[in-house]
C-alpha cells in the first residue's frame, strides 16, 4: 500500500512537472511568435506598404535607373498606402521602334478595380506604336491610341462583365521633345532648375466649365456628392473604361507638346494620391531637393503619406538631362541643352 502511494505521488509530481514544462513552452512559443510578427511588420514598414511595394521590395533594392531600355534615367514607385487594395499602375517602354532616343512613360490610376489600369499599362504603348501616323504626327497617334485602347477595353468589359475605369497620363520623350497625353486627374509637370514647375497636363474634373458644358449638353448631370461627380458617381470627366458612364465620360486625351530647354531638369508623372496633398510647386521643390536619383519617386510617395494622403500613390520622375544626374543626385553642373519653348497644347 505504501509503495502504491509513493508511486502515485511520484506520478503526480511528474505530471505537474510536465504540465509546467508545456505551459512554459507555450509561453515561449507565444513570445517568439509575437516577436516574429513585430519583426515582419517592421520589415514591411521599411520596404513598402501592403501588397504592391512589399511583394517586390527585394527586387526593387536592385532596380535599374534605366528600366526596360529607357534612354533617360528615371525613378519609379507605386504604393497602396493605407488601402488594402492597389489600383495604380505605371509603364515604361524604351527603344520605341528601334529608336534608342525614345521612351514612353505612363501612370494609370484605376477606379472601381484595377483591371482597366492594368489593361492600359499593358497595351497603350503597343497600340501607339501600331498607329500608321506615329512618325508623321505623334500627337494624332497618341489621341488615336487612347481612344483605340478604350474601345479594346470596352470589348473586354462586355465579355467579362467589367465596368471599372482608369485615368491615364502618358509622356512620350523623343530626343528633345516631350509629348504628354492626359485623360483624368493624374498629372504631369516639368520641373525647372530655377524652381518653376510647369503643368504639362490639366485635370479633367466635372466642375471644369468646359467639361461641365460638354457633359450637360449630352444630357448628363454633374452632382455634388462630397465632390463634383459625373452622374453623382465619378469624380473625373475623362477616363479609359467606365462604360456605364458613356457618353459623358470620354477617353479623348488633351495633348501638350514641349521642347526641352536648358532650364528643364525633371519630368514628373504621378497619380492624384500625390496631387491631392501636394501642389505642383511643392512636388517640384521636393524633387529638386532630393539627394540621389534612384529613390526620388519612393521618397515623393512617402512625403504624400506624411502629408495625409490615404489613396494609392504612383510616381515616375525622369531626369531630362545627362545620365550624370543619376550619379550626382542633383541638377547642378549638368550639361545644358538647347534653349527652346513650348510648341502647342491641343484639346
Amino acid at each position: 500500500m505504501e509503495t502504491e502511494l509513493l508511486n502515485a505521488a511520484a506520478f503526480h509530481g511528474w505530471h505537474e512537472s510536465l504540465s509546467e514544462y508545456w505551459v512554459s513552452a507555450a509561453f515561449a512559443l507565444l513570445f517568439l511568435g509575437s516577436f516574429l510578427i513585430l519583426f515582419c511588420m517592421q520589415l514591411k514598414e521599411e520596404f513598402g506598404r501592403k501588397d504592391s511595394s512589399w511583394q517586390f521590395a527585394a527586387k526593387d533594392l536592385n532596380r535599374s535607373l534605366w528600366p526596360n531600355k529607357s534612354h533617360l534615367a528615371c525613378s519609379y514607385w507605386a504604393d497602396s498606402g493605407m488601402r488594402t487594395y492597389m489600383e495604380d499602375r505605371y509603364s515604361i517602354n524604351g527603344q520605341l521602334n528601334g529608336n534608342t532616343d525614345a521612351t514612353f512613360y505612363g501612370v494609370y490610376d484605376g477606379h472601381g478595380g484595377s483591371v482597366a489600369a492594368q489593361f492600359v499599362a499593358d497595351n497603350l504603348c503597343n497600340v501607339l506604336l501600331a498607329q500608321k501616323n506615329f512618325h508623321q504626327s505623334t500627337t494624332d497617334a497618341l489621341k488615336t491610341a487612347f481612344v483605340e485602347v478604350d474601345k479594346q477595353f470596352e470589348e473586354l468589359c462586355q465579355r467579362e462583365g467589367i465596368s471599372d475605369g482608369t485615368t491615364a497620363v502618358a509622356a512620350l520623350v523623343m530626343g528633345n521633345t516631350i509629348v504628354v497625353a492626359n485623360a483624368g486627374d493624374s498629372r504631369a509637370i516639368l520641373v525647372q532648375r530655377s524652381g518653376t514647375s510647369i503643368p504639362l497636363s490639366h485635370d479633367h474634373k466635372p466642375s471644369r466649365q468646359d467639361e461641365l458644358r460638354r457633359i450637360t449638353s449630352l444630357g448628363g448631370k454633374v452632382v455634388f456628392w462630397g465632390r463634383w461627380r459625373v452622374e453623382g458617381i465619378l469624380a473625373v470627366s475623362r477616363a479609359i473604361g467606365d462604360r456605364n458612364l458613356k457618353p459623358y465620360v470620354i477617353s479623348d486625351p488633351e495633348i501638350v507638346e514641349w521642347v526641352i530647354g536648358e532650364d528643364d531638369v525633371y519630368l514628373v508623372l504621378a497619380s492624384d494620391g500625390i496631387w491631392d496633398v501636394m501642389t505642383n510647386k511643392e512636388v517640384g521643390d521636393f524633387v529638386l531637393g532630393a539627394h540621389g536619383m534612384k529613390w526620388i519617386a519612393r521618397e515623393l510617395c512617402d512625403e504624400a503619406f506624411h502629408r495625409g494622403s490615404t489613396d494609392n500613390v504612383c510616381a515616375i520622375v525622369i531626369a531630362l538631362k545627362d545620365k550624370k544626374i543619376a550619379a550626382i543626385g542633383n541638377c547642378e553642373n549638368i550639361p545644358l541643352k538647347e534653349q527652346t519653348k513650348p510648341i502647342s497644347r491641343n484639346g
